[in-house]
């Protein structure tokens, strides 16, 4: 598979970016954000667990909580087209921190119930269905189009180690003794500094809202066919699914497995997994971002390559010779570059390709994606592994995640008679 990728050193450097106010508040933003989201979300399976929830209910607590983020992200993009990106951001983190401050209300009342956690729960991770695509389109308004790939690198290499931060701080509370609902207040501390360092930047562009959920349909309808002219673009966002089906699958059900039963470390090893995948996903977001890449966007389908790399590590890592929990390591944080190998291009090829008052509904169209194909593929990963064991199902979605990368390339980049070079 030639990729055709030539990289340069970039004569920008993180430093000058952080040094621009507004972007340096935005990224502020995006930080707390990714801090909070990981700590709510940890919050709610505790406090679940704290009133009884056996595993059953766990379960559809995390899918109506999550699910719901992957159903409206497909409005997300043409409501940020339409309305002024940083107030709704705005509008969103106040959402958030005002949901958060309800909960710890109920809970000090001691009135909370699954159905209002789940409720609320929900209400308060969907605003992110607004806010990530919203993100996402904003940042080329604060950045110069040379310094995309470098803005993208920097926002996207602290979101995930941000968010185990967050999910960590929940431990962290429970070893101070922290009241739950003390613990909610500080996590809505959290999303209503966002929302400060957010209005504290200046200039921005009012846009027009659309005003009928006709017009909404129209947008959408528009934004998907102005992607179906992007081929490569279109092939990556639709088949970007698929790579989220296993990615998430081994994160929330495959890795967790592989500790406890195939290293026989005990549960609490999970979390070191998670940090290393944080770890690969930090370093290799600030590398990216530091490379001028020419056509950046065959860098994106090599995420499933990487990802399937890391699972045939873990297949063969007690074949080996070598340290298991060292390849184990080795596996997650490849785990984590396959995550940045595609988010990085594809943002970067977003901003460059489409035009600014369509790129948000293309944002909501891949973060829609890849929110449906996480939720499902923690369902069909579990489903897998309990009708062919764990090791005979990582060596099914090595196979998949190689095939689906494959065709999905071929697809993108084979010419086509009497069609231009892609």
């Amino acid at each position: 598979m030639a990729l055709d990728i030539k990289l340069e050193t970039d004569e920008l450097s993180y430093r000058k970016l952080l040094g621009q106010p507004n972007f340096t508040r935005f990224f502020l933003s995006q930080v707390l954000v990714s801090v909070g989201d990981g700590f709510f979300g940890v919050l709610v399976t505790f406090l679940a667990l704290t009133m009884g929830a056996s595993a059953s209910t766990l379960g559809i607590v995390a899918f109506c909580v999550t699910f719901p983020r992957g159903i409206l992200g497909i409005l997300g993009g043409a409501v940020a087209d339409q309305y002024d990106r940083r107030k709704l951001m705005v509008f969103c983190d106040v959402v958030r921190g005002s949901g958060v401050l309800i909960l710890a209300l109920l809970v000090f009342m001691n009135t909370l119930d699954i159905f209002f956690l789940t409720l609320i729960g929900a209400v308060v991770t969907s605003t992110y269905a607004l806010s990530k695509p919203a993100s996402k389109a904003y940042v080329p308004s604060i950045v110069e189009k040379k310094e995309l790939i470098l803005a993208n690198g920097l926002v996207q290499s602290v979101l995930w180690p941000c968010f185990f931060l967050g999910a960590g701080l929940v431990g962290f509370t429970g070893a101070l003794n922290v009241a739950p609902a003390n613990a909610l207040i500080v996590c809505a501390l959290i999303f209503f500094f966002s929302q400060i360092a957010l209005t504290s930047i200046k200039g921005h562009v009012t846009r027009t809202a659309a005003r009928t959920a006709f017009s909404m349909l129209q947008q959408l309808r528009g934004g998907w066919e102005e992607l179906l002219t992007h081929r490569a673009l279109m092939v990556r966002i639709t088949s970007y699914f698929l790579y989220t089906v296993s990615w998430r699958g081994t994160l929330q059900i495959a890795l967790p497995l592989y500790a406890v039963n195939t290293l026989n470390q005990p549960a609490t090893f999970y979390s070191s997994l998670m940090v290393a995948c944080g770890i690969g996903e930090l370093i290799s977001s600030l590398i990216i971002g530091k490379l001028r890449i020419s056509n950046n966007l065959r860098l994106a389908f090599c995420g499933e390559i990487i990802l399937a790399l890391a699972l045939i590590i873990l297949v063969v890592n007690s074949f080996t010779g070598m340290p298991a929990l060292v390849l184990a390591l080795i596996a997650s944080l490849l785990i984590g570059l396959s995550a940045t190998v595609i988010d990085i291009p594809l943002i970067t090829a977003i901003q460059h390709d489409i035009d600014d008052d369509k790129s948000g509904k293309i944002f909501s169209y891949w973060s829609a994606l890849g929110a449906l194909g996480g939720s499902v593929g923690t369902l069909i990963v579990s489903g897998l592994i309990y009708l062919i064991g764990l090791q005979n199902a990582i060596i099914f979605m090595t196979a998949w995640l190689t095939l689906s990368a494959v065709v999905a390339y071929g697809i993108s980049y084979t010419k086509v008679r009497g069609e231009g070079k892609q």
